[in-house]
């Protein structure tokens, strides 16, 4: 018997789909990353899915029917599952871990496509800070020294 915790297969898929690539939640994703995605699950599984077929499996696209065997299969497929059946048994009560993610998407919230920028920046940005401590060491490397024109005792 279900309890009111039970969510439903293909919202399962959907949501381990959304874990596996860390873009968040398919609400804010764009035509853009639903172009990206079926790139990469035609790269996967060898099936391309169209941007209005994986539009409507994630809600952005008012459905009047339920995804196709062969989409469910596909989506399974590309999480790495044998078929929908095998994700259906096999992931009863499991997802996907969420993969790291950048400290760019979850602080800037940068679209997927400008984190290479985004991690270039960083490196750009570390290396910078280690130049000034660097040189901030150099510089008193002699020690600090006082002008000559100011007093100093010592009791």
């Amino acid at each position: 018997m279900p309890n009111r915790y039970t969510i439903s297969k293909e919202t399962r898929l959907k949501l381990a789909i959304e874990s596996k690539l860390g873009w968040g939640t398919s609400e804010n994703w764009s035509t853009k990353d639903f172009q990206n995605l079926s790139k990469y699950i035609e790269e996967a599984t060898g099936v391309l899915l169209s941007v209005t077929t994986l539009k409507r499996f994630f809600g952005k696209v008012n459905a009047e029917t339920s995804p196709s065997s062969s989409t469910l299969d596909t989506l399974s497929v590309f999480l790495g599952y044998q078929s929908w059946l095998a994700f259906s048994e096999n992931g009863r009560h499991q997802l996907y871990a969420s993969p790291r993610k950048s400290l760019f998407t979850y602080l800037l919230k940068i679209p997927p496509a400008f984190i290479p920028y985004g991690k270039i920046l960083l490196l750009i940005g570390i290396l910078a800070g280690l130049a000034l401590i660097s040189g901030f060491f150099i510089q008193f490397e002699g020690g600090l020294s006082l002008p000559e024109d100011i007093p100093f005792e010592i009791k």
